[in-house]
């Protein structure tokens, strides 16, 4: 039975290498081709429309990009009939670019003018293009230079044009947070960018999370020697990005309209140790970087860039795209009230009996309300001291003293609020009470004598 049960997950094990391995099924049956040094470049797609054809009725493009298994045509299958479905197809074109690896020219034998990459994700991260002994190419390029070509073209051949949204999932969410970053293309205010359930993101700084516990305290990580590099971070950069250099990476990011879609389930993603510095999987990890972003950039990039939590849906693109959200970001149609009408929590709380003598126990009872998220954490601070709890607490004041009381509240995705009242409790002073036990009697006596002969040292209080 033990054997059985081994030789079957091998199997299973082969076939997920197949799979995730195997080449593309089809290739775009439409192409978008540059000139490079006198060398076309193509690089295969999918789109409702010829893409080089002006088209005045167009308004709105939706670039979508493909996961690591390279299957535009399953991703252009569902930006499609999501246009269909909102009724905004005649006005849309939309475009699923097809970045190939060296796996799918040995099958398909494409023309000589095809752009490919190595590996699997190369191209996520803006990778020069390859050529090899079987497919020779005179050229190089970064599929983000051949995205920039391609947001040229549209703006150039698509003259009322009002929108452009490049979105990516899993692989395609690497590939739009990181170009994002790089690309210099401002079109004139237009583009928008989703990113959607990334197993890993573009961090702006050295700094990584500690605990995954609100509110994130941030330090360099130890023992993952690349963690900090690029693609993970802004150290040992790839020939696109480092033509932009860090200072211009900060500062484009910054002002980019990002929104990001993660499924409440999707608890998988990469286990290398560079995705794991940013989180156990990709819902924690798009938590994380948002707090990152709100860390590094200030409060003010939630004006800009949004975090969305699709409730019940995994890694599962279809879902994630459909779902209302998935509408708001990618058309800019419908409601979500995680992207349009945000409501950050509030803090409060009450207490009685706020004065007396030590040792003297209060009641501090929570009346915070949650915004759109709910609250993960009630963090208190009495008299300098952190508490953190689940919510009302009970307090032991064991000496006296003027003591200010604060509640800071934390929901789901790092939104808080807190609340301080100044002088907020008085416990009495009983004097001669050396040790805090609320009596006088005399070894508080022998430690006012020893504090007199030097033998012993007593606090101000």
């Amino acid at each position: 039975m033990l054997i059985k049960n081994i030789l079957s997950k091998i199997l299973f094990f082969n076939l997920a290498l197949n799979f995730i391995f195997a080449q593309v099924e089809i290739i775009g049956d439409q192409s978008f081709t540059i000139t490079q040094s006198n060398e076309q470049i193509i690089l295969p797609l999918f789109s409702n429309k010829e893409i080089h054809e002006p088209d005045s009725n167009i308004d709105r493009a939706v670039i979508v990009i493909h996961g690591m298994n390279r299957n535009a045509e399953d991703y252009y299958n569902s930006i499609y009939d999501n246009a269909v479905e909102l009724n905004v197809l005649s006005e849309t074109i939309i475009i699923a670019p097809q970045f190939l690896i060296t796996l799918d020219l040995n099958h398909w034998q494409p023309i000589n003018e095809y752009v490919f990459w190595s590996g699997t994700t190369s191209w996520s991260s803006g990778g020069q293009s390859n050529s090899t002994n079987m497919h020779p190419r005179n050229y190089d390029i970064s599929s983000f230079s051949l995205m920039d070509s391609l947001i040229s073209h549209l703006l150039s051949n698509f003259s009322n044009l009002q929108d452009i949204v490049l979105v990516g999932n899993s692989a395609g969410g690497q590939f739009v947070n990181r170009y994002a970053a790089g690309s210099d293309q401002e079109g004139d205010g237009i583009i928008r960018y989703v990113v959607s359930a990334p197993s890993s993101y573009l961090y702006f700084d050295e700094n990584r999370y500690n605990d995954y516990q609100l509110p994130f305290s941030w330090s360099v990580p130890q023992g993952c020697i690349g963690y900090n590099d690029y693609k993970y971070g802004l150290n040992d950069l790839n020939e696109y990005m480092e033509s932009v250099g860090i200072d211009s990476i900060r500062a484009r990011y910054s002002r980019r309209n990002v929104q990001y879609l993660v499924g409440t389930y999707d608890t998988g993603g990469t286990q290398d140790c560079e995705s794991m510095a940013q989180g156990s999987n990709r819902l924690e990890r798009a938590i994380i970087y948002y707090n990152h972003l709100m860390y590094f950039f200030g409060i003010d990039i939630v004006e800009k860039q949004k975090l969305a939590l699709i409730p019940e849906i995994g890694h599962n693109f279809d879902n994630i795209a459909s779902a209302q959200c998935g509408n708001v970001a990618i058309f800019n149609l419908g409601n979500c009230e995680q992207f349009q009408n945000v409501s950050y929590p509030t803090a409060s709380f009450t207490s009685q009996n706020n004065s007396g003598v030590y040792p003297h126990a209060i009641n501090f009872i929570n009346e915070s309300d949650q915004g759109t998220y709910p609250i993960q954490q009630f963090v208190w601070n009495i008299g300098n001291e952190i508490i953190y709890s689940n919510g009302s607490i009970n307090y032991t004041f064991g000496y006296p003293g003027i003591f200010d009381v604060s509640l800071m509240v934390i929901d789901q995705i790092g939104f808080s609020d807190t609340l301080v009242y100044d002088s907020y409790v008085e416990i009495d002073t009983l004097y001669g009470d050396i040790d805090w036990d609320a009596e006088v009697l005399e070894n508080d006596a022998s430690l006012i004598l020893q504090n007199v002969i030097g033998n012993a040292s007593l606090s101000n209080l």
